[in-house]
């Protein structure tokens, strides 16, 4: 190996020797930090099929380190979860690797890559960007269909403001109406003990997430009123996400419908 090189990029040295082909090899770590991986070692075993070791000058003078051909470099770029990741790969492309080829260690006779070489190269780079998109696409494709029924149930219990009895809504969520009511004590969304026990706190009644219906009873000859909770459309909305958002639900149960309240 021959020719070291360094290379800035966002304020990454990136360090690239050449073979006596000329080919150039990337100082593995280099990359891997560039790239944000926080266990570079790991992230080469894992993901790159050509790494070697190579006799490197560091500041601790010369170290055998591992270095690793282009091909594992869009690799990692390709797993990468930065948003530069797409900025280094446009870098490595348009100028790393041109500056490399024109200045730094091909034959003679071989400043210039040969269109196919260059056909093949930029077919290789378009390939790793539809993998990562591909990977990116799918990801979201999972996040939209785990979250669909819950998103279904929202938009239909959005326009029922009337309202329905806090258990029939634990029971439609698939999370029973026995957790319900000591969970929201806890989450201080409804009040524990007293007269107002498994009442609402105001604030989350102004905001109209629930309503308190007065119910006559007769307790011996004399007419009394019990206030019963119950939960509006708009709160049911609320009150899912924010138990799917604290974990406490999860989303492939959310799986009802304002007819089965």
């Amino acid at each position: 190996m021959t020719n070291l090189i360094s290379k800035a990029f966002e304020g990454h040295n990136i360090r690239i020797i050449t073979d006596q082909q000329g080919e150039p090899w990337f100082v593995a770590a280099d990359i891997a930090k560039a790239l944000g991986y926080t266990d570079a070692d790991q992230a080469i075993r894992r993901h790159c099929k050509g790494a070697t070791k190579a006799p490197v000058e560091t500041t601790g003078g010369i170290q055998r380190v591992s270095i690793i051909p282009e091909r594992d470099v869009y690799r990692l770029v390709m797993r990468s979860k930065l948003e530069s990741a797409e900025r280094f790969e446009e870098w490595v492309v348009g100028e790393v690797l041109p500056s490399i080829r024109k200045h730094g260690g091909y034959l003679a006779g071989q400043e210039q890559d040969a269109p196919e070489l260059i056909m093949a190269k930029a077919l290789m780079v378009a390939q790793s960007v539809i993998d990562r998109k591909s990977q990116e696409l799918a990801a979201a494709q999972q996040t939209i269909a785990a979250n669909a029924p819950a998103v279904a149930f929202a938009g239909l219990v959005a326009e029922d403001d009337k309202g329905v009895l806090l258990g029939n809504f634990a029971k439609a969520i698939g999370f029973g109406p026995r957790k319900i009511f000591p969970l929201l004590h806890e989450l201080r969304i409804l009040i524990r003990g007293g007269n107002r026990h498994n009442l609402p706190f105001q604030e989350y009644l102004d905001r109209g997430y629930f309503k308190v219906v007065e119910k006559p009873y007769n307790a011996n000859g004399e007419t009394r009123i019990n206030f019963i909770t119950h939960v509006t459309g708009k709160g049911q909305q609320w009150l899912t996400k924010r138990l799917l958002d604290l974990g406490y639900l999860k989303a492939s149960a959310v799986n009802a419908s304002p007819e089965g309240i």
